[in-house]
């Protein structure tokens, strides 16, 4: 592999633009067979005609043609072939048989017609019809069209005869086809061998049924073996000096505020000069322009290199960048540039607003941003669940992440398909036909227009296709007209069009007329048939070239254009943020008080709340993260200490705790009543119905309760007589109460729960 030095340039202009170029040998295909357009002409009887496959993609014309054209999109292949030819059919214009009772020339189908493409190879196939005459015929027949060929400068290639069903005729296609091989070496094409049996017939499995012609896969060895046969690379023939050409350049960004990757071709398609070649590039976006020049490394014959350069775009918009090369010994100037125009698509930015709030209260999360549209994701890999600015998140119990992403339309898929920038003449309007094989909307198209300035464009459609109605005008109906500006003549130029509706299998003919008659736009022409070329999605056959308002026409030629179109859906749209987390944050602060404080006589306790929260209130109103309760806080606030606690966010939070007072007498006539106290039984817990309370003792006459709700109400009182008593609590709310109760001078407050 070559080393190439690298090369870096800084540009600072008002819009941002700064590239980085460098240069990368590459170890690719020949750029040589891609570079220069060859043109392959098809003589032949009804095998090379499409007879016996099932499908015309099939057929090995076919299939040869898809394959030059995946090398190079302007490769022609022209085919003259007709069902039932023998070599006498195809002589030349002035060939007269001395034999009587032989066929005549047919001018529109023989070499003499295959000439006036100015071919760079033709191939003949005839295969079996010649097997009525005598085999020196035949073969004569081929020397004489070989030397006619050769003597006018178009090498010639010659198939074999193929194996037929019948036995009757296996000796003498067998000694056609040694005879064929022997004598054109290299220049014959062997259909023959892979096709047949031990007996001289076709192998069954390639028989087409009629015994005569081929299946598909039969079809698909005689394509290979064409394939094989490289005539391409045989007939092209480059300069000895030094040609160096731009072959394509690739770009996959459609956004702004990023860096664009430009990938540029380039190739020497001629000899070896020692001389750099130079490189310049000048990009334009909103009327500013930016120039760069730059040498690189000489290239090889045939010899590819690749110049990536990066451009960040901080605005969107259309972009025009035009590349050349130069070198000193190239002469030839036409694949020396290229120019083109792209649109890229506003990268939207986005800011967002997470929120913390208290357990159960409702969330908003917000997001603003200039996008056409946000999404919210529940993470970074899923798809998106809600469209809106706001995301609403009822009784959130625990801390939540969501994503959320801003993204710009259009939301549908974007695509285009491309005919050709090859040129030999222009004209001032050109009729195609636009074939689709799924549902989809035209909105703009690019040509290539010879007159600079400002040209208006005239847009006639029909439904059907454009042949046969050229010069019909009321067949078509008036579309639009649009505007295009033109600043370079070699390179196309965008019109916008309104919405051309095309549903799955329609063919639409399309008329584009420069409204000015004195104006041109570019085509190629000398085409035999139209050209149809495919992505999967849309057609675009050509072509017509027609004079100003239905005038004149010629039978095809080749347009020079772009199509753009949209279909399907696509919700992700062309250009969207990063997904962006945004919190939901529950606050939930936690509090706890002792279930239960004891109060011995005078003693005191104190209780405390933590220092952690921003406000207190306690039910003596007092303020403070601690309180001291003794016997009076008893007697003037109940049994309870409560306290309301807030955090930083406004979120509360609650507890108390139950106060046990313990009075004793220093008597010894209490003694009795004190152990009564302590041996007091309160159950069940929690209760629904009834509430025990009892001792294993007699309580004293004094001996009584007292019940209270949290708020510290009386809800229950009655004296204690016997051992046990039964409480009736069916009438209370479920929650906590307090359960007071005296004996003598004993006093304790138990906690009880009714459900």
């Amino acid at each position: 592999m070559k080393s190439h030095s690298k090369s870096h340039v800084t540009l600072i202009t008002t819009l941002l633009l700064f590239f980085n170029l460098t240069s990368f040998a590459q170890q690719q295909s020949n750029p040589c067979l891609s570079a220069k357009a060859v043109t392959v002409v098809i003589l032949g009887s009804s095998t090379a005609a499409g007879t016996g496959p099932t499908s015309s993609d099939s057929t090995w014309v076919n299939r040869y043609r898809a394959h030059l054209q995946s090398i190079n999109p302007n490769n022609q292949v022209i085919n003259l072939a007709v069902g039932g030819y023998t070599t006498y059919r195809v002589m030349p214009d002035f060939f007269v048989s001395t034999i009587s009772g032989r066929p005549a020339v047919n001018t529109a189908h023989n070499i003499t017609k295959a000439l006036t493409y100015d071919p760079d190879a033709i191939i003949v196939n005839l295969p079996s019809n010649d097997r009525q005459f005598p085999m020196f015929e035949q073969l004569q027949n081929f020397d004489s069209l070989y030397r006619h060929s050769n003597t006018n400068g178009v090498p010639m290639w010659i198939t074999t005869t193929q194996p037929l069903g019948s036995a009757t005729w296996a000796q003498y296609q067998a000694q056609v086809a040694d005879s064929i091989l022997n004598i054109y070496g290299s220049h014959a094409i062997d259909f023959w061998s892979p096709l047949v049996d031990v007996d001289s017939t076709v192998l069954n499995y390639y028989d087409s049924g009629d015994g005569v012609h081929l299946n598909n896969t039969a079809h698909g060895i005689l394509a290979q073996q064409i394939i094989d046969a490289d005539i391409v690379s045989q007939v092209l023939e480059f300069d000895s000096t030094a040609d160096y050409t731009l072959v394509s350049v690739e770009n996959q960004t459609t956004c702004s505020n990023v860096d664009i990757q430009y990938q540029l071709i380039y190739a020497n398609i001629g000899g070896i000069d020692t001389t750099e070649p130079v490189f310049d590039f000048k990009h334009e976006v909103g009327g500013v322009s930016t120039s760069y020049s730059a040498s690189f490394s000489t290239l090889n014959t045939c010899e590819l290199d690749t110049l990536t350069f990066t451009v960040f775009a901080s605005t969107s918009g259309y972009y025009n960048y035009e590349a050349s090369i130069t070198q000193a010994a190239d002469t030839s100037s036409q694949n020396d540039s290229l120019f083109r125009t792209f649109y890229l698509y506003e990268t939207p930015s986005i800011s967002t607003v997470s929120d913390t709030l208290c357990i159960g209260q409702p969330f908003v999360l917000s997001a603003s941003s200039n996008a056409d549209s946000i999404y919210w994701f529940t993470d970074t890999l899923s798809s998106a669940f809600q469209e809106s600015s706001q995301l609403s998140l009822p009784n959130l119990t625990s801390d939540t992440t969501f994503y959320v992403q801003g993204v710009n339309g259009p939301f549908f898929e974007k695509d285009s398909m491309f005919t050709t920038d090859n040129y030999t003449t222009s004209y001032n309007g050109i009729m195609f036909n636009l074939i689709a094989d799924t549902d989809m909307i035209v909105d703009s198209m690019a040509l290539i227009i010879v007159n600079t300035g400002q040209q208006s464009v005239n847009i006639y459609t029909r439904n059907g296709s454009f042949d046969g109605y050229q010069s019909n005008s009321t067949a078509w109906t008036y579309f639009t007209s649009t505007t295009a500006s033109v600043t370079n003549n070699t390179g196309f130029s965008i019109i916008a069009i309104p919405s051309l509706q095309l549903i799955a299998g329609d063919t639409v003919g399309v008329y584009l007329e420069l409204s000015s008659s004195s104006s041109s736009l570019r085509y190629k022409s000398g085409l035999s048939s139209p050209v149809v070329r495919s992505n999967g999605q849309l057609n675009i056959m050509t072509g017509s070239g027609v004079a100003h308002n239905f005038g004149t026409y010629y039978n095809y030629r080749d347009w020079n254009g772009k199509v753009f179109y949209h279909y399907g859906s696509n919700r992700t749209g062309m250009c969207r943020t990063p997904k962006t987390a945004v919190h939901a944050v529950v606050s939930d602060p936690q509090l706890s008080l002792p279930s239960y404080v004891d109060i011995v006589d005078t003693s005191s306790v104190t209780i405390h709340a933590g220092s952690e929260f921003a406000t207190y209130e306690w039910n003596d109103l007092s303020t403070d993260s601690t309180l001291v309760v003794d016997s009076s806080f008893v007697n003037t606030y109940g049994p309870y200490a409560t306290v309301f606690v807030t955090d930083e966010f406004g979120c509360m939070a609650n507890d108390y705790s139950f106060i046990n007072v313990h009075i004793t007498d220093t008597g010894t006539t209490n003694v009795v009543e004190s152990i009564q106290a302590n041996s007091i039984r309160v159950y069940p817990q929690p209760a629904r119905y009834e509430l025990y309370i009892d001792t294993d003792q007699s309580f004293s006459n004094s001996s009584y309760f007292t019940m209270y709700n949290i708020e510290g109400k009386v809800v229950k009182y009655s004296p204690l007589l016997d051992t046990k008593h039964v409480v009736d609590v069916s009438d209370l709310a479920p929650g906590f109460y307090s359960l007071e109760i005296k004996t003598g001078k004993s006093n304790s407050i138990r906690k009880v729960i009714i459900q």
